[in-house]
């Protein structure tokens, strides 16, 4: 909390504040898991207004502020987390084609087959699902398809991290601003 008229700790900050009218100023941590993460900033025109009762309904609101963000940050980490799964699913599926396919092409067993991609991805420098899809393009004729994505009724679609995911749930990084 500051008085504008007489703070001097920042430099510009308070000539323009008082030049609009701000006079008093609260700035409380948001936090995560003991890490400050954002910052709720509390601005108003009437001096000393963040002081007594107000500072403490400006605290609770703070904490409130600080459980809205840990959960809707969980809920951006889950949703990467979905993704990385769906595509590890896909990966894995056109993976064991290919196993399958060095499998009869080879007449070995699953591990002796996987053990060939694997070398084949290291000595190319690739993606070990770019050298199954490339097998399996080969015998097929066609690229590789990773099979359908699997849908829940009760998951969302996945979404990009999170500016999309947070800026949908209403929430802007790193600071929330209010004036009174």
């Amino acid at each position: 909390m500051f008085p504008a008229a007489v703070e001097d700790r920042w430099d510009g900050f308070r000539p323009q504040a008082v030049a609009h009218g701000v006079v008093s100023s609260l700035s409380l941590p948001l936090t995560i898991d003991g890490q400050t993460v954002a910052a709720l900033n509390l601005y108003c025109c009437q001096p000393a207004a963040f002081a007594g009762p107000t500072r403490q309904n400006a605290r609770a609101f703070a904490a409130q502020c600080s459980a809205a963000l840990a959960l809707t940050l969980r809920q951006v980490d889950l949703i990467e987390l979905r993704r990385q799964l769906l595509e590890a699913a896909g990966s894995r599926a056109m993976i064991d084609q290919a196993i399958g396919i060095l499998m009869a092409q080879q007449r070995c067993h699953a591990t002796a087959a996987f053990d060939t991609l694997r070398k084949a991805s290291q000595h190319r420098n690739r993606e070990l699902r770019d050298i199954a899809a490339d097998i399996i393009t080969g015998v097929t004729g066609e690229p590789s398809h990773p099979p359908p994505e699997f849908t829940s009724r009760a998951t969302p679609a996945p979404h990009a991290a999170w500016p999309a995911a947070a800026s949908n749930a209403g929430l802007s990084p790193p600071a929330a601003n209010i004036a009174c």
